[in-house]
């Protein structure tokens, strides 16, 4: 077996295999070992599942994403390729210093913090450790992953709803770590998904020796000059997939305002790393840290249940490693606000459950920013990355960012809006009369946008004749002299 193959310990032995309920598109197992570790093994989705064009390479993705961030100190400094990222990373606000605690899980991690330039090497944390991969299939009959996970479940499946307060904990620190990761950019300086940027500058090959396939459903090799040449192809994949299937969509208006509007895409000059879905509830992955007054308890819930078996010593062993975690997500995601040690527990970000829909491009491009964000999200997303609260600057939401973001709007429910054709399952007409409505809402603000100015054109009092209509002065004086005229007439 693939798994078994991957171990990288001959005394080590498959204990159990469970398949775990994710509402993402993969398919993934838990593999429990006999020496206590868990791994886990993802697969592409059923062959029957109607996939989007951007989806049809997600386990590549994710795997060249992965990689590609736990081996970035062999590419040099990541974030400064060249002296227009440079001056980008100016008007980010920095850390002050790099964390110096390592997790010591593997020589891979221990390498790619010093990849992460700061606060960075925090970030490593929150990744999974690929341990094999294969992209041709041979050894399942499909490509496959197999990572060391992190722990924690998604927010989505947690027993019992955040708190008020927990929630606002969360928000702030996704906005953090949506900036942090806005500060990591393209190795090539081109726009587009992260597999095809990555994947043209960093050949991945299989353990066997062959080359990956292109991930050409993922945009052009190697990616796009521009942010808007890169958007304008993912947005035109998204209706290329609506008319497959005969959606009804205002095609020729979402068209339109993608060519008259793409000047102000072009604002973006700086490919940055977005998670598109990274700040989605059934994507993020959260941890229950244990109390401080009594001690680590394990209180780390995974939100998974451990195949049958009576190993106490290897419980114990997961315990220790759950407190390691848990004081691991500490350092990596930390508050202003740290709860007092008679608070029963705080909840922390553990990492995501797939990795796989990376972009460089605008980081205002996370779904989150054009879904009514909270206040502590966007505190955390413009405040510092040394974790100081910041309310929101006025000048980031300009007439051109606001534009941008109605843009994004309409991509993300487009996206839903086919998503809903392609997989119909309980409540779709609810999910795509919302998505419907977000659509519509974003095609009228966009009408109101001046093709040439940087700014809004209000709309005329009701009853104003429209400026085509209006008449010279010549046809003015015409029309005066043949009403006088009828007059006299009359």
């Amino acid at each position: 077996m693939a798994v078994s193959k991957a171990i990288d310990k001959p005394d080590a032995a498959i204990r159990g295999v469970r398949h775990v309920h994710s509402s993402k598109l993969h398919r993934v197992y838990e593999v429990v070992l006999s020496d206590g570790r868990t791994l886990e093994l993802v697969m592409p989705p059923p062959s029957m599942l109607r996939l989007l064009r951007s989806e049809r390479q997600i386990i590549n993705s994710e795997a060249v994403v992965v990689q590609w961030l736990s081996t970035l100190p062999s590419e040099g400094s990541p974030t400064n390729p060249g002296s227009t990222q440079e001056k980008e990373d100016s008007s980010l606000d920095r850390a002050e210093g790099e964390t110096s605690r390592s997790s010591g899980t593997s020589s891979q991690q221990r390498a790619a913090e010093r990849g992460f330039p700061d606060h960075k090497s925090a970030l490593l944390r929150l990744l999974p450790i690929l341990v094999s991969r294969s992209g041709d299939g041979a050894d399942l009959g499909a490509p496959y992953s197999i990572y060391e996970p992190r722990g924690g479940a998604p927010i989505a499946s947690q027993p019992q709803p955040l708190t008020k307060h927990q929630r606002a904990e969360i928000d702030f620190q996704l906005g953090r770590l949506t900036r942090q990761f806005a500060e990591i950019k393209s190795p090539t300086g081109r726009f587009g998904h992260a597999v095809s940027v990555i994947a043209h500058k960093t050949p991945t090959h299989t353990k066997h020796g062959s080359r990956q396939p292109s991930p050409s459903s993922s945009g052009p090799v190697g990616g796009s000059r521009t942010w808007s040449a890169a958007f304008h192809l993912m947005f035109e994949g998204v209706l290329r997939d609506a008319e497959d299937m005969a959606i009804m969509l205002a095609y020729p208006i979402v068209r339109k305002h993608l060519v008259r509007l793409s000047y102000l895409l072009d604002e973006v000059t700086v490919p940055s790393l977005v998670f598109v879905d990274g700040m989605d509830d059934d994507n993020v992955l959260v941890a229950s840290l244990p109390t401080r007054s009594s001690g680590p308890q394990g209180g780390q819930d995974s939100g998974r249940d451990s195949p049958d078996s009576d190993h106490d010593s290897s419980d114990k062993e997961e315990d220790k490693e759950k407190e390691e975690n848990a004081s691991a997500i500490d350092d990596a995601v930390q508050e202003d606000d740290q709860p007092s040690p008679t608070t029963k527990s705080s909840i922390k970000i553990a990492g995501l459950r797939d990795w796989s829909n990376g972009v460089f491009g605008d980081p205002l491009f996370a779904i989150a920013f054009s879904d009514n964000p909270s206040k502590e999200l966007l505190d955390g997303f413009y405040g510092t990355t040394t974790g100081e609260r910041s309310p929101m600057p006025n000048s980031e939401l300009t007439a051109s960012t606001k534009t941008r973001l109605l843009l994004y709007q309409a991509y993300h429910a487009t996206v839903s809006i086919v998503t809903e054709f392609y997989r119909p399952w309980s409540e779709s007409t609810t999910r795509e009369l919302t998505a419907r409505r977000k659509l519509t809402e974003a095609l009228m603000k966009l009408e109101d946008v001046d093709d040439d100015l940087k700014g809004l054109r209000h709309r005329r009092p009701s009853g104003e004749m429209s400026p085509a209509k209006k008449l010279k002065p010549d046809e003015k004086e015409r029309s005066s002299s043949s009403r006088r005229h009828a007059r006299d007439v009359e």
